[in-house]
C-alpha cells in the first residue's frame, strides 16, 4: 500500500530514490552530542530504506558519493566508529558497506544516544558551557614612543558576535 502510495505520488522508482538521495543531502550536520539531530538523520534514512524496500533501483542512495555526504554530517569521532564499522562489514560480508549498513550503523548510535543512560552520561546541547570551552583571543596594539615615554597601549573595543554590545562572547548573557 505504501509502495503505491509512493508510485502515486513520485512515479517511477529512479524519482522516488532521487527524492530519498535530495533529502538526506539537504540534512544539516549533526553537532556533537547533540541526539535530536542524529534521531532526525536517523528518522530520514529510515524512511529511505522504508521507501525504497522492494524498488529496483535503489543504486542512487547506495553510492559512495550520497554515503560519504551522509558520514560528514556526522561529528569526527562518529566517523570514526564508521569506517571501523564499514571495514568490520566488508570483512564479514565480503563486500562494501552499503546504505543499509550505513543506517543501521546511525541508528544503533541513535539508541545508545536516546537512552536513558545515554541522556545521562552525554552532555547535552542546551549547557553549552559544559559542551565547549572557547577562547577568546585579545590583540592589543603597540604604538612606538619616544624613549623618554613609556609604549603605549591600545585595547580594541570587545564586541560581542551575538549580541553586538561591549563585551566579549564568553560574558554575554544572552548566549
Amino acid at each position: 500500500m505504501a509502495q503505491n502510495e509512493l508510485f502515486y505520488e513520485y512515479g517511477q522508482p529512479h524519482v522516488i530514490a532521487q527524492r530519498c538521495e535530495q533529502e538526506l543531502k539537504a540534512l544539516s550536520d549533526v553537532r556533537p552530542h547533540d541526539s535530536d539531530s542524529l534521531m532526525k538523520l536517523s528518522v530520514h534514512m529510515n524512511k529511505c530504506c522504508t521507501s525504497l524496500e522492494g524498488v529496483a533501483n535503489t543504486s542512487s542512495v547506495d553510492t559512495m558519493d550520497v554515503m560519504i555526504s551522509i558520514v560528514k554530517k556526522l561529528p569526527v569521532p562518529l566517523r570514526l566508529k564508521w569506517v571501523d564499522f564499514a571495514a568490520a562489514t566488508a570483512e564479514r560480508t565480503g563486500h562494501r558497506a552499503t546504505f543499509a549498513d550505513l543506517t543501521t550503523f546511525v541508528n544503533g548510535l541513535t539508541k545508545r544516544a536516546n537512552s536513558i543512560f545515554g541522556k545521562a552520561v552525554l552532555p547535552t546541547i542546551s549547557n553549552r558551557s559544559v559542551v565547549a570551552k572557547r577562547t577568546v583571543a585579545v590583540v592589543h596594539n603597540v604604538v612606538a614612543a619616544p624613549s623618554s615615554e613609556k609604549p603605549v597601549i591600545n585595547k580594541p573595543a570587545l564586541k560581542c558576535r551575538y549580541c553586538k554590545r561591549q563585551h566579549s562572547l564568553k560574558n554575554c548573557y544572552k548566549f
